[in-house]
């Protein structure tokens, strides 16, 4: 059985909550840019900064709709963006407001990512290149910049772009470097590393996940113990004793689809949604025991195992009660002789 650990992914709840944040400071600065350019009595910039200001202000209330509206707010802060790098530099306010064009592959990666801020970035470098140096000896411009300006503006664009790049890079190289680690230690967290099955640590967030559902619960809790297993751990040693509650994992993992936990020490568990399935699982394990640890050639010896087996239904489930109750199946499978399995049906 191949067995994984299904992580709730929240990176794109997150980026939406980053770029939606993004818009607004962005809408502010435009706004305020706007009233800079009323005092200076620059009546059409003010009027395009409102404007920008408004649209970013728009792709923020989409943006907050889910997957589809954010990503036609992100078309429409392209469009808007390099309409207004063009705007900048054709205007007439000169090389002071062209300059704001270099910001535009910082908020290329911030709201686009990588390989589309290249074609981003790209695509004004040719528009920059046919304004400033147009095939023709026509000036597309209505400010006149010298060549010494047109050049500095060039290298500033490109400076910038490949830098935003170059970063934007490293950061998703480092954090994916970061989420390899973490799914590493996550597998080691959330698995027995001597028997493979999940661990006891899987199981709480596994349940709790469950429980926070807030509907009727239909669960079935199954726990495992190998009988007198400390005398067989000192009979056959430690090395011998470790293969066995390996193969233990083993066989219960054969008899069902389930997730399987190492309990702590030679106890294990399964945790069954369907509760239905409780009392034969829980008896094809106990069966299916004694006779393949005994045909193994590596024990020679009888093994059994006591089972306490639950089938809860309820509205209201806690941890504890499951656990409780399974518990108390187990005691008593034991105090009735071991090698057997005790069973029980229980609604909350």
């Amino acid at each position: 059985m191949n067995y994984t650990f299904t992580k709730n992914q929240h990176t794109l709840k997150t980026k939406y909550l980053s770029t939606s944040f993004a818009y607004i400071v962005i809408a502010v600065i435009a706004f305020f840019m706007a009233g800079y350019n009323y005092i200076d009595n620059k009546l059409e910039y003010m009027t395009v900064a409102l404007l920008f200001s408004g649209f970013c202000f728009l792709n923020f209330i989409l943006s907050r709709f889910g997957k589809v509206c954010n990503k036609i707010a992100e078309i429409i802060f392209s469009i808007e963006t390099v309409l207004l790098c063009i705007f900048l530099i054709t205007g007439s306010a000169g090389s002071i407001s062209v300059m704001w064009i270099c910001l535009l592959p910082v908020c290329g990666v911030l709201f686009f990512g990588l390989k589309r801020t290249v074609g981003l970035c790209i695509a004004m470098l040719a528009v920059i290149l046919f304004i400033f140096f147009p095939p023709s000896d026509e000036n597309l411009t209505i400010h006149f910049y010298p060549l010494s300006v047109r050049l500095r503006i060039l290298f500033f664009f490109i400076a910038f772009s490949v830098i935003s790049i170059f970063l934007e890079s490293k950061r998703k190289a480092t954090q994916n470097e970061l989420i390899s680690l973490q799914e590493k230690y996550h597998d080691l967290y959330f698995h027995d590393a001597l028997t493979g099955v999940f661990s006891r640590h899987a199981f709480n967030e596994i349940l709790n996940e469950e429980l926070s559902l807030e509907k009727e619960t239909k669960f079935g809790f199954i726990l495992i113990d190998i009988d007198h297993f400390k005398e067989i751990n000192d009979s056959l040693g430690h090395i011998k004793g470790d293969l066995l509650l390996a193969e233990a994992a083993k066989i219960i993992s054969t008899q069902t689809d389930e997730k399987v936990f190492r309990w702590g020490g030679d106890e294990f568990a399964v945790f069954l949604k369907n509760s239905s399935e409780v009392k034969r699982t829980a008896e094809k394990i106990c069966k299916e025991f004694e006779t393949k640890i005994q045909a193994n050639s590596n024990f020679g010896i009888n093994v059994t195992v006591s089972i306490g087996a639950v089938a809860i239904t309820s509205s209201a489930l806690s941890a504890n009660v499951l656990l409780k109750e399974a518990d108390k199946c187990l005691y008593q499978a034991k105090e009735q002789g071991r090698n057997r399995v005790a069973y029980k049906e229980i609604t909350l």
